[in-house]
């Protein structure tokens, strides 16, 4: 019997040695790689509240579209401020799905269709 709890102390005083560390290193290291990945994802979804937001102050709130030269509200489906003579830059949207584009889109983000003639 004690010789069997020699034994144990031993290898108690390995695992507290040896593979504890090893162990800490592992979980510190996963930890390091989701704290990245975290703020990876929380700098793209910041970035995408900003755009969202430059977009609605763009559009207006009854949809009239502000020109970013001078500012002036023009109706919403203007090419070109009334203005200044700048172009306006709306939502495309797509002809089949009817999803919402960039304006300088070819092919719709959502299914795939071309847009304004795209080849």
């Amino acid at each position: 019997m004690m010789l069997q709890a020699g034994f144990v102390g031993a290898i108690t005083r390995y695992f507290t040695g040896e593979t504890i560390p090893v162990a800490i290193d592992a979980v510190n290291e996963a930890a390091d790689g989701t704290r990245a990945a975290q703020r990876t994802v929380a700098r793209e979804f910041a970035a995408g509240i900003v755009e969202g937001i430059e977009i609605g102050a763009r559009a207006g709130v009854d949809g009239a579209l502000v020109c970013p030269g001078c500012g002036e509200r023009n109706d919403a489906d203007a090419r070109f401020c009334k203005r200044c003579g700048t172009a306006l830059e709306s939502a495309l949207a797509c002809a089949r799905c009817g999803a919402a584009n960039e304006p300088d889109a070819r092919f719709c983000t959502d299914c795939g269709a071309a847009l304004r003639g795209a080849s």
